[in-house]
């Protein structure tokens, strides 16, 4: 008579494993969708980066070949922070959304499907935060009447054939 509280036991332990298993499984969907959104989220902010430094590009921004951020801080000496507004605030935009690119990186990479990805998206995290290092430091250049070092940080330029190859692991 004792094997029946045993039975009944072992058959709640299977009935709670089925739905712990079930959940599991859930979770995981869950996850490879939220992997899908953040990948698309990635793609987007990419192309908008690309957008920006082909905005920054523009002669009337950069005006020389020594690079965006010499360049801008050789703008305001020469004719004052005002007279840049718009050159800054594109800039700005640049530093936030190679923030935004790298929390979302971080973010996905566990779920990544190719290696390339992974290597490029990296690759990304160090430009992205050299970057935003150098362009953090022009203000104490410009007080400091020191000269910019002229040599720009690569863009790591396999990233966005690597995010399209990740889109298309994910379709």
């Amino acid at each position: 008579m004792r094997l029946v509280p045993h039975m009944l036991l072992s058959a709640l332990a299977l009935i709670l494993s089925i739905i712990a298993l079930w959940d599991v499984r859930g979770l995981r969907d869950e996850r490879s969708s939220s992997a899908a959104s953040e990948i698309q989220a990635i793609d987007r902010l990419a192309k908008a980066h690309a957008a920006t430094l082909t905005k920054l590009a523009d002669r009337r921004f950069a005006g020389s070949e020594q690079g965006l951020l010499p360049s801008y801080l050789a703008n305001i000496r020469r004719d004052g922070l005002p007279a840049h507004k718009e050159f800054k605030q594109q800039l700005d935009s640049l530093a936030r959304t190679n923030t935004e690119l790298t929390a979302l990186i971080d973010l996905y990479l566990p779920n990544a499907k190719h290696a390339e990805f992974v290597t490029q998206a990296k690759e990304f995290r160090i430009y992205a935060v050299t970057w935003n290092d150098r362009w953090n430091a022009v203000m104490e250049y410009f007080m400091a009447g020191g000269s910019y070092p002229t040599s720009e940080v690569a863009f790591p330029s396999e990233f966005p054939r690597a995010i399209d190859a990740e889109l298309a692991a994910r379709d």
